[in-house]
């Protein structure tokens, strides 16, 4: 998504004004929307940029545009464009102060603009910003595929996840040593490991998916949990401060939860492969059926006595 403030920075903004709600031009914009009705909400969608040119407006009272601007706030609009010029030389000074109040961005075009124009540039960019967020997912899906063959451990897999989000992660393990990516010193790392058990007490439902998990006044974590064959063995969490949770860092969490569990099923398969191995090996021993040493060690895994002396000082 972009925000408002990249949005006022477009060419066909430059007669745009932001009369209120400065504190809230860093609200993400979803998609955009003409509006001309004073009951807007059944038309309206959370993050939808609104344009009007006050014609719904014309001839409101007070409490009504009071009324107005509420919903579009409640509703989670990222803001409202009003073009001055046919209905409005000016917007009435209860309009901006609400808006301020609820910092919520309220723009006016001071020359006449072609809507149409907006919508098109605004929702090109934001299908182009789309494209960019699918072929960045898909390079880390294939990062954490390469990962999950190749590592003997998943602290790589967790520097993937903090590479791509720039966000702290914890991997909480419960009955083990937690790990974080970037690393954290042992008090602070003690101390938000203690709050990410206390969020997960707290919680009223559990879910497979994403939740967000209040840690302070400050910090929250978006969380998954690691489950393996029906049980959960660990939590992956994003440590964050206020930001918005987009589709993307949920996808890339899920992303990352996959990853690990597939490695913890490999590396299961590989310990229950050796042990069923070294049983054998034992059962062979018992039985008289293993006659030498060298078969011995091939046997375990080892290359013959011979070759051992051959081989360079690195392999051994």
């Amino acid at each position: 998504m972009i925000s408002i403030k990249e949005i006022l920075n477009r060419p066909l903004f430059r007669c745009a004004e932001l009369l209120a709600g400065k504190n809230g031009i860093g609200r993400t914009v979803g998609w955009v929307h003409i509006v001309d009705i004073k009951n807007a909400g059944l038309y309206i969608n959370r993050d939808d940029l609104i344009l009007s040119t006050g014609l719904g407006l014309i001839g409101t009272s007070e409490a009504e545009r009071k009324e107005y601007l509420k919903e579009l706030v409640q509703n989670g609009v990222a803001g409202l464009c009003i073009e001055l010029g046919d209905y409005f030389e000016q917007l009435p000074a209860d309009m901006v102060t609400m808006a301020d109040e609820h910092d919520f961005p309220l723009i006016v075009f001071t020359k006449r603009v072609r809507f149409v124009e907006i919508t098109q540039d605004i929702h090109s960019l934001l299908v182009n910003n789309q494209l960019e967020v699918l072929r960045n997912l898909t390079a880390f899906s294939q990062e954490l595929q390469r990962l999950t063959v190749q590592s003997t451990g998943i602290s790589p897999i967790l520097a993937a996840l903090h590479r791509y989000t720039s966000h702290q992660v914890i991997f909480y393990y419960p009955s083990g040593v937690s790990l974080f990516a970037p690393a954290v010193e042992p008090s602070a790392g003690k101390h938000v490991t203690g709050l990410y058990q206390d969020a997960l007490a707290g919680q009223h439902h559990a879910s497979p998916l994403g939740a967000v998990l209040q840690l302070d006044a400050q910090r929250f974590l978006l969380s998954q949990p690691v489950t393996s064959m029906g049980q959960t063995a660990a939590y992956l969490g994003l440590l964050m401060n206020g930001e918005k949770v987009s589709e993307s860092l949920l996808m890339a969490l899920d992303y990352a939860v996959k990853s690990i569990t597939s490695f913890l099923l490999r590396r299961l398969f590989l310990e229950e492969k050796k042990m069923e191995s070294q049983n054998l090996f034992i059962q062979e021993i018992i039985n008289g059926t293993v006659t030498d040493e060298e078969q011995a060690l091939e046997q375990l895994g080892f290359p013959p006595l011979l070759l051992i002396f051959l081989l360079p000082e690195s392999y051994t």
